[in-house]
């Protein structure tokens, strides 16, 4: 249990910078946002996917945990997804339906990158942690 509050905690509180891709700034219109966030989230969620999957196989013998880590992972897409949709609808000056304009839709893709590289951050430390400790005599 303690491993999820820590890394919810790190992701949600963490001050770290993540590097956007220069297509995030190059973007001159809506398209091009979309474009460029169809090439990038879906790596990041690869990576965020490969990251649980390690804590998975990690504690294969631990049923508890195994729900736990589940759960974590659902609910942070869940968090995430409604985070940035929040993100693009303050930007867009309370717009929720239909297609943002230009500025909230790439408020929205920022936030999507930042979460998304910040929770692969924070599994990444949690994995490397578990690591020190296996090591540990």
């Amino acid at each position: 249990m303690t491993i999820v509050i820590c890394l919810l905690a790190f992701a949600v509180c963490s001050t770290s910078i993540a590097q956007e891709p220069p297509c995030v700034e190059n973007a001159r219109t809506v398209a091009e946002l979309n474009e460029c966030g169809d090439a990038v989230v879906p790596a990041i969620d690869d990576e965020i996917n490969r990251q649980f999957d390690q804590l998975l196989r990690l504690y294969a013998n631990d049923k508890e945990m195994l729900y736990v880590i589940e759960q974590a992972k659902a609910s942070w897409f869940a968090y995430r997804n409604l985070f940035v949709n929040f993100v693009g609808a303050h930007a867009g000056g309370g717009q929720v339906r239909g297609e943002l304009p230009f500025d909230a839709e790439k408020a929205y893709l920022k936030a999507a990158i930042r979460i998304s590289q910040e929770m692969t951050a924070a599994l990444k430390e949690i994995m490397a942690k578990e690591a020190r400790a296996a090591e540990a005599p």
